[in-house]
């Protein structure tokens, strides 16, 4: 079909009627390329290729417009991922006349085109039909509709790869874009896409949503995304996820930097291979982070249920506040800008001087802010018992004078307080250990024997001042470190690093 009759239907198409696009036809099909030898020839090969899009628009239910093809070089998307939005927004303007006030209604027929090594596996993707209304002042509002397909492809480009056969479901959605383009709002529903191998390998990604507001290079100010279910079954090993849902705020702060909000769950996650499975609910993130006086303070809530590690047969809950405080903001902007002048240096080992160079600089300055990590509210619960305390670890910036590692050493100051350790669940670790030691003995009394193991560790545990008793259901133990010196449980122990 071509984008003549693309853009006649396009209007009819986004009230809902799907539209199948061929493959890429016989002339083409790209040539096949030699793989290779490792990641980084991977990856350099990839970043030297090119995305194209072709467009075509009708202005005011105008004629057709002739089709232009819009080339973006991976490694400048990478760079300036704007330019996708500047050339876009050209290649209709240059068509308009600037001096009218009147609203500008445009469908838009759009191909893209990926690079080589990887249209060669999954061909050429369905055409995107868009309706934009122009505003005087220079916004836009677009409603855009990519149509389902369902397809054979191969696995990777390699000329030796497997079969696959993928149904994608389709993308419909809005944007909506500020005064010169220079930021969206986006309101994208995925309508889901599965792939099956001919090998039994298999991909499922149900139907999911993203809305936000993304500036003119597409970073996120706020973003919200929510994904039901996602499958993978590839070599023996099986990853399912349910209920992700994501929320992200970003505001930013001098010299370009961004803080905000961050809000992360799933509700469900198996992993499971031949041998071993592992798995958990409601896993919890929160990240709240603000600036003040100069330096950036982030609190982070964090909690998983019914975690079961790989081996295990008991079930873990965990949950704790942490806060990482004093972190000197003019810092973290100056390695942020040493990262994006190192993409334009090539070789390796000058990157690693110039990055080494400036931490050497730099952390002085961060060091004299006194930053800290303090871990609060720990409690994690297992049906053989509990562990609560907190935590904290900081450097002095009025002792850190000096990258030297004795002065360092003593500039700091750490604290670990297990304000309930059950006596169960000590045991019960102890005595796993203990069978764990002798698997490979034959006797019939390994039992009784990693029974007196157990018991003579414990002791020996509480002889040497690791363990005290709090009741008779709990130890506790408080660990601390300053000037040097090592206490616990309020003795103090040697302790050398030099």
């Amino acid at each position: 079909m071509n984008k003549i009759l693309k853009l006649t239907a396009t209007s009819i198409l986004l009230t809902g009627m799907s539209l199948t696009q061929p493959l890429l036809a016989e002339d083409t099909v790209v040539k096949p390329v030699e793989r290779a030898a490792n990641l980084k020839e991977e990856v350099t090969q990839f970043l030297t290729k090119q995305f194209s899009f072709t467009v075509q628009h009708r202005i005011n239910r105008g004629k057709p417009l002739p089709e232009e093809t819009l080339v973006f070089p991976i490694k400048k998307i990478k760079d300036q991922p704007g330019i996708i939005l500047d050339a876009f927004r050209e290649s209709f303007l240059k068509h308009i006349d600037k001096s009218s006030k009147q609203v500008v209604n445009i469908t838009s027929a759009i191909d893209v085109y990926l690079p080589n090594r990887i249209s060669r596996g999954i061909g050429h993707l369905p055409t995107i039909f868009m309706t934009t209304k122009l505003n005087s002042d220079g916004s836009a509002n677009s409603e855009l509709f990519m149509p389902d397909e369902k397809r054979e492809m191969k696995h990777s480009y390699r000329d030796d790869s497997e079969k696959a056969t993928v149904s994608w479901k389709g993308l419909n959605g809005k944007l909506s874009f500020s005064k010169e383009f220079e930021s969206v709002t986006t309101q994208l529903n995925f309508l889901g896409i599965t792939l099956n191998t001919e090998k039994g390998s298999s991909f499922s990604w149900a139907a999911s949503t993203l809305n936000g507001t993304f500036n003119h290079n597409l970073t996120p100010k706020n973003m919200e995304w929510s994904l039901p279910e996602l499958k993978v079954n590839y070599a023996g090993k099986i990853i399912n996820l349910i209920g992700m849902l994501g929320k992200l705020n970003l505001v930013e702060i001098e010299n370009g930097l961004k803080i905000g909000n961050l809000d992360f769950q799933i509700k469900q996650a198996n992993f499971k291979n031949e041998k071993t499975e592992s798995k958990f609910d409601n896993l919890s993130v929160k990240l709240n982070s603000e600036l003040k006086d100069d330096v950036i303070n982030i609190s982070i809530q964090e909690q998983i249920e019914n975690l079961l590690l790989p081996g295990k047969d008991t079930p873990i809950n965990y949950a704790a506040n942490a806060n990482i405080n004093n972190i000197d903001a003019k810092t973290i902007y100056e390695i942020q800008e040493t990262m994006r002048t190192l993409r334009t240096v090539e070789d390796d080992h000058a990157k690693l001087s110039i990055l080494l160079g400036k931490l050497i600089q730099v952390v002085p300055q961060f060091l004299a802010r006194s930053p800290e990590i303090v871990i609060t509210n720990l409690n994690v619960t297992t049906p053989k018992g509990n562990i609560k305390g907190n935590a904290s670890i900081n450097i002095d910036g009025k002792k850190a004078l000096a990258l030297t590692p004795s002065i360092l050493l003593a500039s700091i100051g750490a604290q670990m307080n297990f304000t309930e350790i059950s006596k169960h669940l000590v045991k019960s670790a102890l005595m796993d250990k203990a069978l764990h030691d002798l698997s490979a003995e034959k006797s019939a009394d390994v039992e009784k024997l990693a029974t007196a193991n157990s018991e003579a560790a414990l002791k020996k545990y509480l002889a040497e001042n690791w363990l005290v008793d709090l009741d008779d259901k709990n130890f506790k133990l408080t660990i601390q470190f300053k000037d040097n010196k090592l206490l616990v449980n309020g003795k103090e122990k040697e302790f050398s690093l030099f």
